[in-house]
């Protein structure tokens, strides 16, 4: 008998299913990333995946993806992404922060999240609450 080990992308409400346990710890009341902090891909869009590590952005308190080479708070990652949030113009055409789920506390597969392979140390020293598998 043989079996089909691969990796498989399950969603979940139109969401990659990161998670390897039912177990999480929700950051009570979500938090507000800053727009200014998320990169514009080819398309115009600013779009966070889930999964995405989050900094506390230390003059606002607005959370920010985590980039070890800021200087504004966002170099230690305190948190991860709970949903995908796509940064939609408003009527006037300016982006807007936006409110959003985030954990400090689970079980991640690794192979799903949006992350360099080369920072995973990194983020496992800086988020202790989360367990990488």
């Amino acid at each position: 008998m043989s079996y089909n080990v691969t990796l498989r992308t399950k969603k979940v409400a139109e969401q990659i299913n990161i998670f390897d346990s039912s177990m999480v710890r929700w950051i009570t009341g979500g938090v507000t990333i800053d727009h200014t902090t998320v990169q514009a891909d080819a398309d115009g869009r600013k779009i966070l995946p889930i999964g995405t590590p989050l900094g506390k952005i230390t003059a606002t308190g607005k959370y920010g993806p985590w980039d070890k080479d800021a200087t504004d708070g966002r170099q230690t990652a305190v948190c991860m992404l709970g949903e995908t949030v796509d940064f939609e113009l408003d009527s006037s055409g300016k982006f807007g922060d936006k409110v959003a789920t985030a954990f400090d506390w689970a079980r991640v597969i690794t192979a799903r999240l949006p992350i360099n392979p080369a920072d995973l140390e990194d983020l496992k020293q800086q988020l202790p609450g989360i367990t990488f598998v």
